[in-house]
């Protein structure tokens, strides 16, 4: 399942919240509201340098939970910029600190529960990521109530995450159970009720209703295109799942094009959400019979996967899986052998090799390798 960057910041910021600023802010609610304000339209190197400051005139003036609070938009800023390793350690550092404070279910809990929930992930942490957002779900419902706007976008990263853990059914009732917070409080126009529609809707085309996630990918993009830069890729991907399911090939290569642009644009070209979408649109080139194009993008997002996470990351294990079903579909399989052999693990490799080595001779003892 294909994740909107955007869509995961954009929920990111209102996850700082609630930021109330006094009738004269101190010099931290003016830096930390900046921060929320960069982070909100993506200029996340920006939005970093603010929660730094914000961070250093927290320590300065003793207050934990501040600092807390701008960890964690520094965290988020830092994942905004693919340095996921400082993200996670500036999370780690916030949840440390909300551990030590004498309320430990404070809104500055949740916010670095939260943070850190978001960047394990992104990087593939589904199963470390879980308990997380579930904790920091059940602080928010204890300090604002079951049905605030507060907690509508902790609704959205645990359900997105569920699905990711195979728990689709609870990820439609906790998406369900979003959209009518965010219906409510933002009203039905809003970047996050479309974003939630996305989402929703992408759970259903997993269950096969195909016409329900039809009508929320179009009111969700209808939204998403009335305000200029809210357009997010996962609706244009879930919408192309929907074209290609119908037989309109040619509208699904453009909502797919579409959505490659807007990742770059949005991300940069190098980004690994980028190396995402791009699968997405290499398969979609091998099944239109464009080959040449398709293994062009394979080969990019294999390229930009491994610069951004190593050779032996899952991430790069993805799309060494789908290059490699290509390869077999084309004909190409020892191409394909190779590919799938990077996808072995040590244990892996080693059992093979047992299997494959000839018996011993009679009377001759197994070397150490057999």
């Amino acid at each position: 399942m294909i994740k909107s960057r955007a869509v995961w910041v954009l929920l990111a910021s209102t996850l700082l919240c609630p930021r109330s600023a006094p009738a004269q802010a101190a010099p931290w609610d003016e830096v930390y509201e900046a921060g929320g304000r960069a982070l909100d339209l993506g200029r996340y190197r920006e939005a970093a340098k603010l929660f730094q400051s914000a961070a250093e005139d927290a320590d300065r003036a003793g207050s934990e939970e501040r600092s807390i609070r701008s960890l964690a938009g520094l965290a988020l800023a830092l994942r905004g910029v693919g340095r996921y390793a400082e993200a996670e350690r500036h999370a780690k550092t916030a949840v440390g600190k909300a551990e030590r404070l004498e309320d430990r279910d404070s809104p500055a809990a949740a916010n670095g529960l939260n943070a850190l929930a978001i960047i394990l992930a992104s990087q593939g942490k589904y199963a470390e990521a879980d308990p997380l957002f579930r904790r920091s779900l059940a602080i928010q419902e204890k300090v604002f109530g079951e049905e605030s706007p507060h907690i509508a976008a902790t609704l959205y990263y645990l359900a997105t995450n569920s699905v990711e853990c195979g728990r689709v059914t609870d990820a439609e009732v906790l998406l369900k159970r979003g959209l009518a917070i965010s219906e409510k409080a933002d009203g039905p126009d809003h970047p996050r009720v479309a974003m939630t529609l996305a989402e929703l809707a992408r759970v259903e085309l997993i269950q096969g209703k195909t016409k329900d996630a039809e009508s929320r990918l179009t009111r969700a993009l209808a939204i998403q295109e009335k305000l200029p830069g809210t357009i997010q890729v996962n609706t244009l991907i879930a919408l192309a799942d929907v074209r290609l399911s119908q037989q309109r090939g040619d509208e699904a290569d453009s909502l797919v094009k579409r959505a490659l642009r807007v990742s770059e644009e949005s991300s940069g070209p190098d980004h690994p959400f980028v190396a995402t979408v791009l699968v997405y649109s290499a398969t979609l080139s091998a099944r239109r019979g464009r080959f040449d194009e398709a293994e062009a993008r394979f080969q990019r997002a294999l390229a930009i996967q491994e610069r951004a996470w190593g050779p032996a990351h899952p991430k790069v294990g993805h799309v060494l899986k789908a290059y490699a079903r290509f390869l077999r579909q084309v004909g190409r399989d020892v191409e394909a052998e190779k590919l799938e052999e990077r996808l072995k693990t040590p244990l892996e490799k080693m059992v093979l090799r047992k299997q494959m080595s000839p018996a011993p001779a009679p009377g001759r003892k197994p070397t150490a390798d057999a």
